[in-house]
């Protein structure tokens, strides 16, 4: 049985950074075996305008969901947010069994990475991929080919641009580049 059956009802809202100024991610190589996962540190959350602007949202959703016409279908809350140390939850006042939650905790990405192993010159730091090849600078035969070699993060999905990425690697790898 899924969520949906015991939750047939329910309402889920993300508040999403399209934008975040945060930078400063990375991914290393933790040995020379292709079987050594890498180590990963996007550093989410490192600029404080982020978590305002996100805690701005939760704020804004809370509103939206507490007036009508959509107070009417709001029967009960599994999750509150703790948007400051000095305040109460969001929409304090539910029931005493609602998770207590804070956006430090539980923020996650909703997006492909980008930028990450980026084709061209970001933030002063130079190319990790050769935008003609998308093979990885100054490691013999190692290529990238998903949205990690996009410089920035774009508004819509991601699932075009990977696919453009991976048709232009296979393109590149069938012509011997």
């Amino acid at each position: 049985r899924g969520i949906f059956d015991k939750f047939p009802e329910a309402v889920t809202v993300l508040v999403t950074l399209m934008r975040p100024k945060g930078k400063g991610g990375n991914v290393r190589l933790t040995g020379k075996s292709v079987n050594d996962a890498p180590e990963i540190d996007p550093q989410y959350l490192s600029h404080q305008d982020d978590v305002l602007a996100l805690k701005d949202g939760i704020k804004l959703v809370h509103e939206i969901f507490k007036n009508k016409p959509m107070s009417c279908f709001i029967t009960r809350r599994k999750t509150e947010y703790v948007l400051d140390t000095n305040q109460d939850a969001v929409g304090a006042g539910a029931d005493g069994g609602v998770e207590k939650l804070t956006v430090e905790k539980t923020a996650m990405p909703g997006y492909n990475l980008m930028g990450t192993c980026a084709m061209c010159e970001v933030d002063g730091q130079p190319p990790v991929v050769d935008h003609k090849t998308l093979a990885v600078c100054g490691v013999q035969g190692l290529r990238i080919a998903d949205c990690s070699v996009a410089p920035t993060l774009i508004k819509g999905g991601g699932y075009a641009l990977a696919v453009l990425i991976g048709e232009r690697a296979a393109d590149f790898i069938s012509k011997g580049l």
